[in-house]
């Protein structure tokens, strides 16, 4: 099902590119996230298995949110200083409430 998902890549690039409504390249790109963001943490899995626990466990931590940095940069480019606050602060209580908890 993510696979199908991937899709809605192109589909965001070219929402963008056509000049669509905000809220439909808005769409596209945040269902475009979703299967990415799997991949992500597929490959990191596969790469941090071959590793070692240790450097295994520093490439897990680094490219864990990777999503959220993009939010992140994104952000701060488009000066969306609230959404950048937001998006740590969401990440940062997901990580102690589903990670250590």
């Amino acid at each position: 099902i993510l696979t199908c998902l991937l899709v809605f890549v192109p589909l965001g690039f070219a929402a963008a590119k056509m000049e669509m409504a905000p809220t439909w390249v808005f769409l596209f790109n945040f269902i475009a996230i979703i299967p990415l963001a799997w991949i992500i943490g597929k490959a990191t899995e596969d790469v941090a298995a071959k590793l070692g626990e240790t450097l295994g466990g520093l490439l897990n931590a680094s490219f864990g949110n990777a999503v959220e940095m993009l939010i992140c940069i994104a952000g701060i480019r488009n000066d969306e200083i609230i959404v950048v606050q937001c998006t740590l602060l969401g990440s940062i209580l997901s990580n102690l409430l589903l990670v250590m908890g």
